[in-house]
């Protein structure tokens, strides 16, 4: 019955394979292909020569219930799986030594064939996010690999499909086409297929053809350029320093240092650059040729720059992989700028100084009061695209501080610059433009985790209606706003909720499985202690009429644990007091001390956790152990951090003017009332179960 929910995707996959068949001049080898829908796939898709298989959700849409994020990964998916038709299975890598030159271009022409077919999706806007500064994210460690990296253990070339064949080569491929142009990237990824057609492949046979057709001045060849990027681990940061009438250029492998671990060493890149100051026309952003260049050989350059540029900003269009650091009084001149004419920026580069400035300040480079002057800008900001990036940085935040007796504050900071945004775009909004369904998923969420009272008031309505209205269900794109609101702020509301899970939907959970895990995630929002003590519970019993499987309990904790602290710290306490006699109840134990070591942050929960793998540790197995084991070392992490940023940080929320006091958790333990005692009642009774022997 879902045959004809397959129109979007039949449609969208025969003008991806025909612009590819275009682009790259060169005819789909077989006379079809068929794209297979297989409801339970434990992989997005595969590229099959011929058959490419696909989880279900990702070859149905339905205008009605598929979400725009849906809808999007439907075309992306596809478009990456054409793309291997070429690279990948007509030329093939000739080890995994390179597989990048296979998952590399792949992600990258998802997103540039996807672009020209839904050009309204502003995806290359969207690719900074997702690739650029998801990449930048995890590649600050010191013992990252390079994009070349051999390997012949199973285990380890398994591990070898992340990020770094993904996001970062990708993004390396776009900076050089960037640097060379597009026809030429065009010219010579038509004669590297057809050079190399049904053989294999190294990176050399590529370099050879963009070194023809390349008509740009360079520093050197390509491939000592691209070398310095597939063979080096991690990427620099730019430091850009003014004095007088001159600005010298730096750069320097980047790193956030880890407590306890050892610099990299400082590998040194061949980084294009190009910049746009306050005299300049806004009209310079587009241009983002290379006109400058740090090499190994010369990692310092200095040029000349009149003494009465307020600003300058480097990496126009965050087209270069490479962060960019800047002196104080720059820092101050384009956050000033932003508070009062942000637009004269351009979008990519808003989200690129907000990106810049929190990791730079996580790092170290920067002092924290820097990033948070800027990021008070966002008060005015309504751009996706620069929301999608501080929504990464504020969750980042939000983690580390909500220990803090001045978390109250941080969360006033937050909802004062989520107001504007939300109102722009509500929960009850019916907006079709394809972007803007895409917003809801990061700045209204923050703006409802937050309590921003307006969002409060639009959860309260869409629950009312779904509690009242048998045939209405909170539209999916908002669900996880919806459902974190109610379970944070409203105890009425999310026992009512509760209640029509367990009636409505867990019984046929097959039929909406997200909905279900939308809701799960929702819990984890919950700050009443007695409710988060019924959700623990729910994880370790079999209610009558449902069962939970070990992925849906695992899904159940990870929520609550990383949900908020109250969530964390009775997660420990549950772990600690239940654990010998209901572990065997969850899927993946490892997983579970893996996000507690990723949320812990106060000494407090440190050494409940320590007291868990204290009391339990000769019964772990072994990836149970080397799990526990990391998140110690994480958590040890994460509370030196808070240490040493966290004072700085009150203080500047302090200077200010946030406020101490916020709209009140629902009452319940540490401070109950009468508004926890329905959720005492079903604790209690699930409670008692847990002398009982859960029999799965």
């Amino acid at each position: 019955n879902q045959v004809e929910h397959t129109t979007y995707a039949l449609d969208f996959a025969t003008k991806s394979l025909e612009y590819l068949e275009t682009y790259i001049g060169h005819r789909f080898q077989l006379p079809k292909v068929d794209l297979v829908a297989i409801p339970d796939f434990n992989m997005g898709a595969m590229e099959n020569w011929g058959l490419i298989t696909f989880r279900a959700v990702y070859l149905i849409y339905d205008p009605q219930f598929t979400t725009a994020r849906t809808k999007q990964n439907i075309a992306d998916l596809i478009t990456h799986e054409f793309v291997h038709s070429w690279f990948g299975n007509e030329v093939t890598p000739e080890w995994w030594t390179y597989l990048w030159l296979s998952e590399g271009f792949a992600r990258y022409f998802e997103y540039y064939v996807t672009a020209q077919i839904e050009y309204e999706w502003l995806l290359w806007e969207q690719f900074i996010v997702t690739n650029v500064h998801a990449a930048l994210s995890q590649d600050d460690k010191a013992e990252n690999r390079p994009m070349s990296y051999y390997a012949t253990e199973p285990d380890v070339l398994n591990g070898l499909f992340d990020y770094v064949v993904y996001a970062k080569s990708a993004s390396v491929i776009k900076m050089i086409q960037n640097v060379i142009g597009m026809n030429t990237m065009r010219s010579a990824l038509h004669d590297y297929i057809a050079s190399r057609s049904y053989q294999t492949t190294k990176p050399e046979y590529l370099y050879e053809c963009f070194e023809r057709y390349n008509q740009v001045a360079l520093p050197s060849s390509i491939a000592e350029i691209f070398n310095s990027w597939a063979d080096n681990a991690g990427y620099p940061v730019v430091t850009v320093t003014r004095s007088g009438n001159t600005v010298t250029f730096s750069q320097k492998r980047f790193w956030t240092p880890v407590e306890g671990v050892a610099p990299p060493a400082d590998s040194k890149f061949f980084v294009p650059l190009n910049h746009i100051t306050s005299a300049d026309p806004v009209v310079a952003f587009k241009d983002t040729s290379a006109t400058d260049w740090l090499t190994p050989a010369i990692p310092q350059i200095t040029k000349d720059l009149p003494s009465s540029v307020d600003w300058i900003l480097v990496n126009k269009l965050q087209t270069g992989y490479y962060r960019v650091n800047y002196d104080e009084q720059n820092w101050a001149a384009l956050t000033k700028k932003l508070k009062t004419d942000y637009g004269t920026i351009n979008i990519p580069n808003r989200a690129q100084l907000i990106d810049d400035v929190c990791n730079l300040a996580k790092a170290g480079d920067v002092s924290y009061k820097t990033a948070l002057n800027l990021l008070q800008y966002l008060e005015n900001e309504i751009a996706y695209i620069a929301w999608s990036t501080a929504f990464n940085s504020l969750i980042h935040l939000n983690r580390m501080l909500s220990a803090s007796s001045d978390y109250s504050r941080f969360e006033h900071f937050v909802r004062t610059l989520t107001e504007r945004v939300y109102a722009f775009i509500r929960l009850t909004g019916s907006e079709e433009d394809h972007v803007t369904r895409l917003y809801r998923g990061n700045s209204v969420y923050l703006a409802c985790y937050f309590g921003v009272e307006l969002c409060l008031q639009d959860a309260r309505q869409l629950a009312q209606q779904m509690l009242t209205d048998e045939s209405y269900t909170v539209p999916e794109e908002v669900q996880s706003s919806v459902f974190c609101a109610i379970n944070r702020y409203e105890t009425t509301f999310q026992e009512d909720l509760l209640k029509l899970l367990f009636d409505r939907y867990l019984p046929i959970k097959a039929d909406d499985t997200g909905l279900i895990s939308r809701f799960i995630t929702g819990m984890g929002c919950a700050r009443n202690v007695t409710t988060i003590k019924t959700y623990l519970a729910l994880t370790v019993t079999n209610l009558p009429g449902f069962k939970l499987t070990g992925s849906e309990r695992n899904q159940i904790l990870t929520a609550v644990l990383s949900g908020s602290y109250e969530g964390l710290r009775e997660s420990l306490r549950f772990m600690l007091e239940y654990y010998g006699d209901v572990s065997y109840l969850y899927h993946s134990l490892a997983s579970i001390f893996s996000e507690f070591g990723a949320r812990i942050n106060s000494k407090e929960s440190f050494e409940l956790l320590k007291n868990i793998v204290e009391k339990y540790g000769n019964v772990f197995s072994d990836s149970v152990k080397n799990a526990a084991d990391r998140a110690i070392v994480q958590a040890g992490q994460n509370v030196a951090w808070v240490e040493k940023y966290g004072p700085a940080i009150e203080s500047w929320l302090k200077e200010n003017k946030y406020e101490l006091t916020v709209t009140p958790a629902p009452p319940g333990d540490d401070g109950g009332g009468a508004a926890s005692v329905g959720a005492g009642v079903l604790l209690t009774a699930i409670m008692a179960l847990l002398i009982v022997v859960v029999q799965i």
